[in-house]
């Protein structure tokens, strides 16, 4: 989350409208959000107009109203793509061309009631750091529309729904009159305080960093309806905030554009149907597959917790192709490891790894050795690998560094972890605590040739090797190198590409070469 304080940027809010057909109301919501801004400096607007395939010249009429403005930017879509991809397209544009910190997306029927509207947004945004906020939304007839009906879509109600809507449908094509507008659910008195994970009505929606950051608006296979019921479904599996708050209040006009589209009311009745009912089916494949997501996430964590012996979790954006894809890599690797090496305990062996003098390495439970990894245990204690470490891919671990005598060897705490592409020459022992996190291409060099005699050859006068300790929980960041006789206390930051030559006390926050402190944590 940005820390707004410290910026000293203009936190960028960004309206869409999406506008079709009636440029009236269109022009009226516009000019409602200019009217409700107020000189502010910590705030920078823009306001996107959506043309959604208009046919009647109203694009036209609106690029050249707005042509000389500073805040309005008018784009079109050539063909009408509906609720969703429609804002979609304005959302893509705030989100990726202008960096937008906030994305209100606005129905053109919509008009903004208050002034200072993006100081009320950001002041709510404060106060319950929410994803997705729904303003107080009073429609022509002086209903509150927000918080909308959440309604519980089991199995069953979905199917009751789609058989009733194409009953509907069919009733409607053969002249029977019914009624074409939907279900509705207004508050009486819900409005008056802000309420939490409800949903949210979706002619005004306001997304904050917390949405932006992970999602790129609005779910697209929909051309019109149950938009809401998907939003929720989808803040519900991802953990997004949804909130109410009747701080911030809009009026709203329903159906302008819906109703000069279609002229007759069979007509918009067939549209409405017919949509409802593709709707309804995006909605159920949604669920479906976020059923079978959960159920496949919740066996790979708890295998994993086997391993791991942690309260592991999956990030729910990891996509579930992908997560399967690592499943059954982590599977081979598993199974690689139960072939190939003599221990008891499970651990995870990636391809061409080359392990030496085996009976001197020890491997705990859920340590995963990489790809293309190269091990010599060769060396008085061996080397050991603590439960839940990994050895990143084309590392290298030499116990010692020759026959003629024989080093100390390696230990890497539990739960620590060496990135791709690290060296570690344990001549003079290494040591790593446990929870240390190493970048890729991390070097440790726990010996030092002599070289004061310049009658012998350097190779010839042998080494001298004291030995390399970093203390627990630290973070060594990528290119470091550790040179021998150093000691890091725990807790420590090592930056990238360091060259280590002295040893330092816990907490320490070393950079350059050599590396010298420049600050302490917590401090």
């Amino acid at each position: 989350m940005m820390n707004y304080e410290s910026e000293k940027k203009k936190i960028c809010f960004t309206y869409v409208v999406l506008h079709y057909l009636t440029a009236d109301a269109t022009i009226k919501c516009v000019n409602s959000i200019m009217a409700s801004l107020t000189v502010d400096n910590d705030f920078e607007t823009t306001i996107i107009i959506v043309d959604n395939g208009s046919n009647d010249g109203s694009y036209e009429y609106l690029k050249n109203y707005y042509q000389n403005s500073r805040i309005v930017v008018v784009i079109v879509n050539k063909n009408n793509l509906g609720f969703a991809k429609g804002n979609n397209i304005g959302f893509d544009f705030a989100k990726y061309k202008l960096n937008a910190d906030f994305i209100i997306t606005l129905n053109n029927d919509i008009v903004v009631d208050q002034n200072d509207i993006n100081r009320l947004i950001f002041n709510e945004y404060k106060l319950e750091q929410f994803a997705i906020l729904g303003p107080d939304i009073v429609s022509r007839k002086g209903y509150h529309q927000n918080p909308s009906l959440d309604v519980n879509w089991t199995w069953k109600k979905i199917l009751t729904f789609r058989v009733k809507k194409m009953v509907q449908l069919l009733s409607n094509q053969t002249g029977i009159k019914v009624s074409t507008q939907a279900d509705a659910s207004y508050q009486s008195n819900g409005y008056l305080r802000r309420k939490r994970d409800v949903q949210l009505y979706g002619a005004c929606l306001i997304f904050s960093p917390l949405f932006i950051k992970k999602m790129d608006g609005l779910y697209p296979k929909t051309f019109l309806y149950m938009e809401e019921d998907i939003l929720r479904l989808q803040a519900k599996h991802f953990h997004l905030k949804m909130l109410y708050s009747p701080v911030i209040s809009m009026s709203h006009s329903e159906d302008i554009a819906t109703n000069t589209a279609h002229t007759s009311e069979k007509q918009k009745a067939n549209f409405f149907y017919r949509n409802l009912l593709n709707s309804s089916r995006e909605y159920e494949k949604l669920k479906f597959r976020y059923q079978v997501d959960e159920h496949i996430r919740g066996l790979i964590e708890g295998i994993a917790r086997k391993f791991k012996g942690e309260n592991y979790s999956i990030d729910k954006y990891i996509p579930l192709s992908y997560l399967i894809g690592l499943a059954i890599r982590r599977g081979v690797m598993l199974l690689r490891a139960s072939l190939y090496s003599p221990f008891n305990k499970k651990y995870f062996r990636g391809k061409n790894v080359h392990i030496r003098c085996k009976s001197r390495l020890t491997i705990g439970r859920g340590v995963t050795i990489g790809d293309h990894v190269e091990i010599n245990s060769l060396s008085y204690s061996g080397v050991n690998l603590e439960e839940g470490s990994s050895i990143g891919r084309y590392s290298i671990i030499h116990g010692s560094g020759n026959v003629k005598n024989i080093g100390r060897g390696f230990s890497l705490g539990a739960g620590s972890s060496l990135g791709e592409n690290c060296f570690v020459g344990a001549t003079g022992g290494v040591t790593i605590g446990n929870a240390v996190i190493c970048g890729q291409n991390v070097r440790f060099h726990s010996s030092n040739h002599n070289y004061s005699n310049t009658t012998i050859d350097i190779k010839n006068q042998g080494v001298t090797s004291i030995g390399i300790h970093v203390g627990d929980n630290c973070w060594v960041g990528a290119g470091a190198v550790f040179c021998d006789g150093v000691s890091l206390g725990s807790g420590c930051v090592v930056g990238a590409n360091a060259v280590v030559t002295r040893s330092f006390p816990e907490n320490s926050v070393i950079v350059g070469t050599p590396a010298r402190v420049i600050k302490k944590r917590g401090n």
